[in-house]
C-alpha cells in the first residue's frame, strides 16, 4: 500500500486507531480542501491503523474524491511504525482534548516528521509554532488548511520543523531524560 506514496511532493501521515474522538472526518476534509486548492502539488495522506470508522473513512474518501490519494495502511506492529514515518513528511495530530498529551506526538517528533497538532495546552508546551511544528486552534478547518498548505508547499520549513521535532524530543523527552530530570531534583533536595 505505501507504495503508492512513491512520486508524492508532501505525504501526510496518521497513526492511530479510527475513532470519533481523533476527528479523522475533518482531517480528510481538509485533506480534499488542499487537493482543491493546490492541485498543482502531489499530495498523499497514509492512514495507518484501523478501528470502528474504517469504512465510514472510506466512504468519506469516495464522496470528497480524494479516494486515489489516500492510502489505508491498514494496522502495522509498533515496531515497525519508525519504518511507516520514514515515508511521512508532516505526521497530524487532527483533534485532542485540552487536557490531553498524545504519545503520538513524542513518537512523530522521534520519526523526524514536521507536526500539525491541536494548540491545546498540553500539546503547546511541546510544540513550539514554526519551530518544531505547526498549531492551529482546535476544531477549525480553516486555519488547518492553511498549516496543510504552508508545509505542502514549504519542503524547507518542513524540514527544518521535522529536524527540530526529533532534536527537541531526544533531548527534553525521554525516559532517559525523565530520570536525569528525578536524580537532579532527589540530589538538590539532599
Amino acid at each position: 500500500a505505501l507504495g503508492r506514496l512513491k512520486g508524492a511532493s508532501c505525504v501526510f501521515g496518521f497513526v492511530g486507531w479510527f475513532v470519533h474522538w481523533h476527528r479523522l472526518d475533518m482531517m480528510l476534509e481538509v485533506f480534499s480542501r488542499l487537493c482543491r486548492k493546490c492541485p498543482e502539488i502531489d499530495v498523499r495522506l497514509v492512514l495507518v491503523g484501523d478501528g470502528p470508522l474504517k469504512n465510514q473513512l472510506e466512504e468519506a474518501c469516495k464522496r470528497l474524491a480524494i479516494s486515489e490519494k489516500v492510502i489505508f495502511a491498514g494496522t502495522v506492529p509498533h515496531a515497525s511504525i519508525p519504518g511507516v514515518l520514514r515515508a511521512v513528511d508532516v505526521a497530524v495530530i487532527p483533534h485532542s482534548n485540552e487536557y490531553r498529551s498524545p504519545v503520538k506526538l513524542f513518537e512523530y517528533m522521534a520519526g523526524e516528521c514536521a507536526v500539525i497538532a491541536p494548540q491545546t495546552e498540553p500539546i503547546s508546551s511541546v510544540i513550539e509554532h514554526g519551530e518544531n511544528g505547526l498549531l492551529c486552534p482546535p476544531m477549525n478547518k480553516g486555519k488547518m488548511l492553511d498549516m496543510f498548505v504552508k508545509f505542502a508547499s514549504d519542503k524547507e520549513l518542513r524540514r527544518v520543523n521535522a529536524v527540530r521535532a526529533r532534536i527537541d524530543v531526544i533531548e527534553n523527552y525521554t525516559w532517559k531524560h525523565n530520570v536525569l530530570e528525578v536524580l537532579k531534583r532527589l540530589e538538590d533536595e539532599s
